[in-house]
């Protein structure tokens, strides 16, 4: 090989050594990917859902595939999926007694799957996501049958799970949010603390907010009255939001009086009020009575919403007539390229002779700043 050739394959070496080098070191995770779509995982399906035409559509990319069994990607999601950047994560792979057993991630961008963490033993359960590690909870059965649980981080960069606690815990542990290089937790049982990113210096009592109940420097305390209130037949608990600033620890009340827990969403509270009078929608046959049971929507078919003081409160959008029915929350599921539409679940029902009966689950697609929504059924 002549000087000038070995000097050109040399450049070239370096030259894709270099490229790949830095496609390795480039960040994976595009955090400014949006779509137009809404993802949630309704009727043991995980869909997508058109904003613009209220389509949905299953999210696995088999077109064969029944979404049914261990063949399907997305079988046996348990608890909310975690959407950052392009990707989702969450835990799927149902164990003998219903469980989760993988940690996946799936690119929305390129339809790629990864099934990334699956433990020898145990199950899984409360994942969430940070920068480049994922907090979860692995359980494992002890020879006297109870349940233990160790807190997990699973290093993306790295391809590697450790355990953060030394020994196995009675209750899980759950990942709330970080601020000011601390990381905050509670438990199932009630306790909140804090700790470094390396999960050391722990501070008992240190209260943190989860993104859902956090806007900007503010952080929101759902608060019940103690009062169970609405028409009869329809009564249910109230609850008042309370507003803390982070910096200064002043709180105000926002909302005195609601239904619902309510969601805090691009600076806006959604909830439901009580109503005068609520949506009928039909009778029921209660199989251990005998008797015909009433079913009406107990949020009234209607949905509010307010600015993060609690002011200016207005009818976002009235479903009552939609046979449809609100269910106890206003959960936002998954996310919009224009970050103007929401999910929220409904209860559907259908007429089965003079009884009605409930059928499956539907998504009310909703802009939270036009009111116009769709509602889109699976079945």
């Amino acid at each position: 090989m002549s000087m000038k050739r070995r000097m050109v394959f040399i450049l070239l070496f370096i030259m894709i050594f270099c490229v790949s080098c830095s496609k390795d070191n480039a960040p994976d995770t595009d955090y400014s990917y949006t779509d137009n779509y809404i993802y949630a995982n309704l009727n043991s399906t995980f869909y997508r859902f058109n904003v613009e035409n209220g389509t949905a559509s299953p999210l696995c990319p088999d077109p064969l595939c029944e979404h049914n069994d261990e063949s399907c990607p997305f079988f046996g999601m348990e608890g909310d999926p975690v959407f950052t950047g392009q990707y989702v994560y969450y835990l799927a792979g149902a164990s003998d007694f219903g469980e989760a057993i993988r940690l996946c991630r799936f690119d929305l961008r390129s339809g790629k799957y990864e099934n990334l963490y699956e433990p020898a033993a145990g199950t899984l359960s409360e994942m969430n996501v940070y920068g480049n590690n994922v907090y979860l909870n692995q359980n494992r059965l002890t020879e006297n049958g109870s349940v233990e649980f160790l807190l997990m981080k699973y290093d993306l960069k790295n391809k590697k799970a450790t355990a953060l606690t030394e020994k196995a815990q009675s209750v899980p542990q759950y990942f709330l949010s970080t601020e000011n290089g601390r990381i905050y937790w509670y438990t199932s049982g009630g306790e909140h603390y804090s700790t470094d990113m390396e999960y050391k210096n722990r501070i008992d009592g240190d209260t943190g907010y989860a993104d859902r109940l956090s806007s900007g420097n503010y952080a929101y305390i759902v608060e019940p009255t103690g009062e169970i209130k609405g028409v009869p037949g329809s009564k249910l608990p109230a609850f008042r939001l309370r507003r803390k600033d982070k910096t200064t620890g002043d709180t105000i009340t926002v909302i005195a009086e609601m239904c619902s827990f309510p969601t805090i969403y691009n600076n806006c509270i959604l909830y439901f009020k009580f109503q005068d009078s609520v949506p009928f929608i039909g009778c029921m046959y209660d199989e251990y009575s005998g008797e015909r049971v009433a079913v009406t929507d107990k949020n009234g078919g209607k949905l509010y919403i307010c600015d993060s003081d609690g002011k200016n409160e207005r009818l976002l959008c009235d479903i009552g007539d939609s046979g449809c029915a609100f269910t106890n929350a206003t959960g936002v599921t998954g996310k919009s390229g224009s970050g103007d539409y929401i999910g929220i679940e409904l209860s559907t029902y259908y007429q089965d002779g003079e009884y009605i009966k409930l059928g499956e689950s539907a998504l009310l697609l909703v802009n939270i700043k036009t009111g116009e929504y769709k509602i889109v059924r699976t079945d």
